[in-house]
């Protein structure tokens, strides 16, 4: 039961855009989406959400759980996070840990997310990819757990963020400038999200990310290339609502 007689506070701000602080992405107690085709960078643009998460909450933690990329490409990851947050080199961060869930079958994959989910308190949680957690993603029923297991992790830690990766469905993004997330699994997100940034690959340099949310304070896109030392970098808008040109733009994926 609501209590209205007991004041409610507002879901404190947990993730802003970098550029200005005043496009709120993400509240705590939450679950946001990234969202694109294969090669689109989705998970470049997981890294800059994990760096900035990190740089405008100092005391706050990541957990980051991969179910398809290899240590290799995890590694790089988290040196390219590394690097931003000026930590020291070739040593593990107490406040960045990643998970690798590659290889292990999918039941084995959720009942291991389940049992980290309630031993753990992160600040930000991250689930790359959502879709490989389930054997059908049109699945209402594997849909309806997935769910039920993020309430549950919502509820047990109110002051952390979900932040889930998934898939569109192939070739959306020419057809529709509000591509949709595979699947049963996918709509249920769709709905569920706080925000999604849908991302979408303009060319061998740039991505683009538009954003759906259900807060009022989010903008709707912005931009952002990947450097020499596989760094996303959010590029900058003008007055006029375009993007200013970055030098030493790496075309390398993900």
């Amino acid at each position: 039961i609501v209590d209205l007689t007991k004041e409610i506070a507002k879901p404190t701000p947990i993730l802003r855009d970098p550029r200005d602080n005043s496009s709120l992405w993400a509240t705590e107690g939450n679950l946001i989406m990234v969202a694109g085709e294969a090669k689109a960078r989705k998970t470049f643009n997981v890294k800059m959400l994990v760096y900035t998460y990190l740089q405008q909450n100092p005391e706050g933690s990541c957990i980051w759980v991969d179910t398809e990329q290899s240590e290799y490409h995890i590694g790089l990851a988290f040196k390219a996070i590394q690097e931003v947050m000026n930590w020291e080199p070739r040593k593990n961060h107490p406040r960045l840990t990643m998970v690798s869930f590659l290889g292990l079958p999918k039941k084995e994959r959720l009942n291991m997310l389940k049992e980290m989910m309630s031993e753990v308190n992160p600040g930000l949680l991250v689930i790359d990819n959502i879709g490989h957690l389930v054997t059908n993603i049109n699945d209402p029923e594997q849909s309806d757990t997935l769910v039920t297991m993020f309430d549950k992790f919502k509820k047990e830690n109110p002051h952390s963020v979900i932040l889930g990766v998934l898939h569109t469905n192939e070739g959306s993004s020419k057809l529709s400038t509000d591509p949709k997330m595979r699947g049963h699994v996918g709509s249920d997100m769709e709905q569920y999200a706080e925000t999604i940034f849908k991302v979408t690959r303009q060319d061998s340099k740039i991505s683009k990310v538009a954003l759906k949310s259900r807060n009022a304070l989010a903008q709707e896109s912005y931009q952002f290339f990947v450097d020499d030392h596989w760094i996303p970098r959010i590029m900058e808008s003008t007055s006029a609502g375009e993007t200013e040109p970055q030098p030493k733009m790496s075309a390398v994926e993900a």
